[in-house]
């Protein structure tokens, strides 16, 4: 699973501040009586990992003061990446209708089964592409066809 290995162990996140120049941050204190405030950024010391919400004095690492829309964001970037990655490997690894193109998870094309069908003039076009464009077996195709 080549795209899959490429996601990254760890990501970093920076949210910009608002229109006014704040960050939004949340107190993660549930008895915190106003849980949400906004700070200036670089007004902090410089290094300090830990932070004091304003309203009830609680200290914590910087990380768990994010708010839930901030939470929320970095979810959905991380599973997006995962999501995208795993698609991609996915679907590099299904076998494909012809066998010069079939590879993944070690499976191997031992057979090729033609589809017995009996075309119909709404079908005998697109039977045809398929057998010239895609390298289907379906045989009886240039045989007369019946009108129902």
């Amino acid at each position: 699973m080549d795209q899959l290995s490429r996601v990254p162990d760890g990501f970093g996140f920076s949210f910009g501040p608002d229109e006014d120049g704040y960050l939004g941050r949340e107190c993660p204190a549930e008895d915190c009586v106003n849980r949400y405030f906004k700070i200036t950024p670089g007004t902090g010391i410089q290094g300090h990992e830990v932070v004091r919400c304003p309203y009830c004095g609680h200290t914590s690492e910087r990380n768990q003061f994010y708010t839930s829309d901030q939470v929320e964001h970095m979810r959905s970037v991380m599973l997006n990446a995962f999501s995208g990655a795993l698609l991609k490997d996915l679907k590099a690894a299904l076998p494909r209708s012809t066998p010069r193109r079939s590879r993944g998870f070690g499976l191997e094309i031992t057979e090729r089964v033609p589809i017995e069908s009996v075309p119909n003039p709404e079908n005998l076009r697109y039977l045809q592409t398929k057998r010239e464009l895609m390298g289907h077996l379906l045989p009886g195709l240039d045989d007369e066809v019946e009108t129902p």
